[in-house]
């Protein structure tokens, strides 16, 4: 398909032979459509044509656009020796601990907004586990850092179309689902996680349900940022809030105000309601430029003038109760990068556990904050590795 002329070529691929007289057809019906302009010149559609034996009108549907990418991946013949050369080299770099770069994404969709988190104005990120396949097709995700108010369900619906550079191998990695109302500086939330008081068997984590912004005037006079602690009791409801780290003028007082007002779905321990812990980072000003594989430009490995970033937060991951009862312990190696703020981004796991554990880990590195790398005394990004160690007390 092209833009404005519509259908350009039909390839019968499979079916029944009959149908091919009617494919010939399908290039005078015309089917106009308009492109964005980031699309590509021309697009590759499947359809299933179905046509009544006894006559009368054909049918034909389109898959989308997400499907027809996958199908026309799935029936490329397989190179067993490409995919034999492939798994070596992604063994091989997990023995050397070499840092890597996430897959990167070539069809990406946009998240639509829920009308309770667009009414709340409600910005942020939601921080998501993907395995991807060999095709480049997401097959499992999970959120791993939750907005809430229904924008962590819009996320998994926008990823699980996305497609990224297909490989020979399962890959495991995050991604960052941005959700942003207006391009005026405004509060935002970077960064949230909630860990369950005491040593109960978690089995799910509160979740934001009612959110009430900070005042903008921190905004627009430059930009601020606030973290905060707190606990959310049984009912949701958060108290003991404590504000440990604030940037710009007012920022801090502005963040303290509203978050006793908010209000959460409550968080299960041992399948009942329990009392959990939490930090809040929020921010409000440009945003840094982040994604999944966005390219390593601005990216830098250390050494050659290049410091280590020091970690000077890093909470234990918490154990995937398969392999808890499993008594499984071990390693998870996720290749990182460590942004000039000192948050972790773009994470993808190099030597996997399983059991889920790999996703505990990159749950665990995503609240990790550090000193960030140094260049010519200004900080930057750097790829890094970080070892997350899993090990059960007798």
């Amino acid at each position: 398909m092209a833009p404005e002329s519509g259908i350009t070529d039909v390839r019968l691929l499979s079916g029944d032979e009959r149908l091919r007289q009617h494919t010939k057809a399908l290039l005078t019906l015309g089917y106009p459509s308009a492109f964005p302009d980031s699309m590509p010149a021309k697009l590759l559609r499947r359809a299933t044509l179905a046509c009544p034996g006894s006559g009368g009108e054909c049918l034909l549907e389109f898959a989308t656009a997400g499907d027809a990418l996958t199908a026309e991946l799935n029936a490329v013949p397989v190179d067993t020796e490409f995919i034999d050369r492939a798994a070596k080299a992604a063994s091989d770099a997990s023995r050397s601990r070499t840092a890597v770069m996430p897959m990167p994404v070539i069809y990406r969709v946009q998240p639509e907004y829920s009308e309770p988190a667009r009414a709340a104005r409600l910005q942020g990120s939601v921080i998501l586990y993907l395995e991807v396949g060999p095709t480049g097709g997401v097959e499992k995700a999970e959120v791993i850092q939750s907005l809430g108010l229904g924008l962590d369900e819009k996320a998994i619906e926008a990823v699980k179309q996305w497609r990224f550079n297909p490989t020979a191998v399962k890959v495991e990695q995050s991604a960052e689902v941005r959700f942003v109302l207006s391009p005026a500086p405004s509060w935002r939330i970077v960064r949230a996680a909630y860990r369950v008081e005491g040593h109960s068997l978690q089995t799910s984590k509160p979740v934001l349900s009612q959110y009430t912004m900070p005042d903008d005037e921190p905004c627009l006079s430059g930009g601020g940022a606030a973290i905060v602690n707190l606990r959310i009791g049984e009912h949701g409801k958060p108290d003991r809030i404590k504000l440990i780290e604030e940037h710009g003028e007012g920022a801090g007082n502005a963040v303290m105000e509203v978050v006793p007002k908010w209000r959460f779905q409550p968080g299960l321990a041992n399948g009942k309601r329990g009392e959990f812990t939490g930090t809040i980072e929020m921010a409000c000003g440009a945003p840094a430029p982040t994604g999944v594989g966005e390219g390593s430009g601005g990216t830098y490995r250390i050494g050659g003038g290049v410091s280590q970033p020091v970690p000077i937060y890093r909470p234990d991951p918490d154990y995937s109760e398969e392999a808890r009862k499993a008594k499984y312990q071990g390693t998870v190696i996720v290749s990182v990068q460590v942004d000039a703020s000192g948050h972790v981004t773009n994470m993808r796991v190099v030597h996997p556990l399983g059991l889920g554990l790999d996703e505990k880990a990159l749950e665990a590195i995503n609240q990790w904050r550090f000193t960030p790398g140094v260049k010519d005394g200004v900080p930057v990004t750097v790829l890094a590795q970080i070892e997350v160690n899993f090990r059960l007390l007798n």
